[in-house]
């Protein structure tokens, strides 16, 4: 079983969250100027958010900024379009090893 949660990053900086062991990151979104993802996160068989964790970590990197990833073992997953497009933010998500 899933059950999907909502986290919003902070823009400008990387956000880290555990979650539950084999979690599904569905999306990246802007929802009233914040920038949150959707996650599927895994229930155990009682329907309980499991309790083994892996670390992911989330990159908002505006345009034109040099950061250092690499593109072999990130996940771009949009591009969020703030203040009426004036300020542009691309999300990357990793899994931490």
């Amino acid at each position: 079983m899933i059950k999907v949660h909502k986290y919003t990053l902070e823009p400008h900086s990387s956000n880290i969250f555990e979650l539950p062991l084999n979690s599904k990151v569905l999306s990246m979104q802007v929802q009233h100027g914040n920038i949150v993802v959707y996650i599927a996160l895994v229930l155990d068989s009682s329907g309980n958010i499991a309790q083994k964790k892996e670390t992911h970590k989330f990159h908002v990197i505006p345009t034109g900024v040099s950061v250092p990833l690499d593109l072999e073992t990130i996940q771009y997953l949009n591009t969020a379009m703030l203040l009426d497009g004036d300020l542009m933010l691309h999300v990357f998500h990793e899994k931490i090893e």
